[in-house]
């Protein structure tokens, strides 16, 4: 078999040898794993499904590091959503420390509390000059963890839905 390829930055053949490498290490925290019943979940699908729990996720990551003092980069929030058909979806929460922290496990203890402050971060965002609330911005929403995402940080979305699951 020649393994031979072009230099990436011109010159001659190169003819060296190619290794399969794997990269992985294995991260023991505690997990929290949030799920909500299909008949609560909007029906948001394609971009404004991803918008929905990108938004929701950032909302809680930052009403759960503020309300429980947590630095931000010790916490992670992420979703998964289930399907396009039955629109439900998860939100999964991990303390970003080895061998946990104990994080998640007061965030489950005062989960409402920070259903609320999360509704909170979506209705008042400081930057009233420049953040509307289909929008975001670093006083709100966004972080540098998230820059991938800024397209679909849209305050308005998850709103009224979180504000119905606070009055629950």
């Amino acid at each position: 078999m020649d393994n031979a390829h072009d230099r990436p930055f011109g010159g001659n053949k190169c003819k060296g040898k190619q290794d399969l490498v794997a990269l992985a290490s294995i991260f023991r925290t505690d997990v929290l794993q949030v799920r909500f019943p299909a008949f609560s979940t909007p029906s948001v699908v394609g971009d404004a499904g991803r918008t929905f729990w990108t938004t929701l996720s950032a909302a809680i990551s930052r009403a759960a590091c503020e309300l429980q003092r947590i630095d931000p980069s010790d916490l992670e929030v992420s979703y998964r959503s289930v399907s396009d058909d039955d629109h439900r979806g998860e939100l999964l929460m991990f303390d970003n420390v080895p061998g946990g922290a104990g994080f998640v496990q007061r965030i489950r203890e005062d989960f409402r509390a920070v259903l609320q402050a999360a509704h909170g971060v979506l209705l008042n965002c400081p930057n009233t000059i420049d953040c509307g609330p289909k929008s975001s911005c670093y006083a709100c929403l966004r972080t540098f963890g998230n820059q991938f995402d800024w397209e679909f940080l849209s305050r308005e979305i998850p709103v009224v839905w979180l504000a119905a699951l606070c009055n629950r």
